[in-house]
């Protein structure tokens, strides 16, 4: 069963950003193995997408803290933030 909201379904929108979760993960380690180091494990439930400014992010997180942050555009592209907002770092 789908649950409309705002005319689209709830569980697309939970596809479109488990699609972005995973493809933030994927980026994240890319990035790694280009810089030749060793990468964190990004924990899932710590993990996720989250709204500042009207913008919309993925934060990978672990219990260190946050490793990367990703800003989504509108186009659905992700692109990596080098310094987030501070607001993002607290969970």
């Amino acid at each position: 069963m789908r649950k409309r909201t705002g005319g689209r379904s709830l569980v697309s929108e939970l596809e479109v950003m488990d699609e972005l979760l995973a493809r933030a993960i994927k980026a994240y380690y890319v990035a790694r193995r280009r810089e030749r180091t060793i990468a964190d494990q990004p924990n899932i439930s710590d993990s996720g997408t989250e709204a500042h400014d009207g913008k919309r992010y993925i934060v990978l997180r672990n219990s260190k803290g946050t490793l990367a942050v990703y800003r989504v555009r509108r186009d659905g592209g992700l692109k990596i933030v080098k310094r987030w907002p501070a607001i993002l770092n607290i969970w």
